[in-house]
């Protein structure tokens, strides 16, 4: 699975207006709720489990998938932080 969609590319970026990249970023962000109540689902099932072999590695799964999300929430505040200094950038160059 490709971290960024085929269809975004630095030259599609570019023809983009910065709403439309602060949508792309929020098309993530629904992304990772919908993520985020899977853990939590899973997390729910690792407590009324009792295949202790499957707990432990449900356990490692979800710990894993946490980290997973630290790391999304990582990208997406600095796509974030990156979108806002392209603004600056479009305004002083007087493309927005």
């Amino acid at each position: 699975m490709n971290a960024v969609p085929e269809h975004i590319t630095p030259e599609s970026l570019t023809d983009m207006s910065t709403t439309q990249i602060e949508e792309q970023i929020e098309h993530l962000k629904v992304r990772r709720l919908s993520s985020v109540v899977a853990y939590e689902k899973g997390v729910a099932i690792k407590k009324a489990t009792s295949d202790e072999h499957a707990r432990e590695t449900l356990g490692k799964q979800l710990d894993m998938l946490a980290k997973n999300f630290l790391a999304i929430d990582k990208a997406v505040t600095s796509a974030e932080t990156r979108v806002q200094k392209i603004r600056i950038l479009r305004l002083e160059l007087g493309l927005e």
